[in-house]
């Protein structure tokens, strides 16, 4: 787990092209670190409810880190695979 990070979590895309919320129940969060999980061979893509795989996306192992003013949801931050069953792994400290 990434230094500062509190809590962990992750997910697998089992269709290509099917956006996922990065989790299934309401998290409130401050921050995140979202990373492509090491065995992918293909690229995770992350956005809105409308996120593409037509995108610049991210390449195994590469990761991404948000840090917000105000608090987010991570139910409402989406991902998407190019290749259908790989996923991400991601860290994050909840709001207060």
């Amino acid at each position: 787990m990434p230094d500062g990070f509190v809590d962990s979590g992750g997910r697998d895309n089992a269709t290509s092209g099917t956006e996922l919320g990065l989790t299934s129940t309401s998290t409130i969060v401050t921050s995140v670190v979202i990373r492509a999980k090491k065995a992918n061979t293909g690229t995770i893509h992350i956005g809105k409810s409308d996120v593409s795989t037509s995108k610049p996306g991210l390449s195994a192992g590469e990761a991404i880190k948000v840090n917000a003013k105000e608090a987010f949801d991570l139910a409402d931050t989406f991902f998407d695979a190019s290749v259908s069953g790989e996923g991400i792994e991601y860290w994050y400290n909840l709001a207060q």
